[in-house]
């Protein structure tokens, strides 16, 4: 899904590989036994550090099970851009 769309008119200097990037993983609490999803940042692997399921403010379980048939995943590719008119200086170059 496209949250937000942007034009703009630049070179491009480099494509990368289309890769898979994770954005959120189900995890259950040892404790409590709930089911919740964490959102990745980026992609970055990171485990929760609290229960955030539905009894999470008795339970104060620090342990969890990834449900690794519950991860979200996403197709992305990184695009370098570089600026066309640059004025007589160095043009700036951007990952996209």
């Amino acid at each position: 899904m496209i949250e937000n769309f942007i034009t703009f008119e630049a070179v491009v200097i480099k494509v990368y590989q289309i890769k898979l990037m994770s954005v959120s993983l189900d995890f259950e609490c040892a404790d409590c036994k709930s089911t919740f999803t964490h959102f990745l940042i980026d992609g970055n692997y990171s485990q929760p550090n609290k229960c955030k399921g539905q009894n999470s403010k008795e339970c104060k379980g620090r342990n969890f099970t990834m449900k690794k048939e519950r991860v979200k995943t996403i197709f992305m590719q990184r695009i370098k851009v570089q600026e066309i008119d640059s004025e007589g200086r160095t043009p700036r170059q951007i990952m996209c």
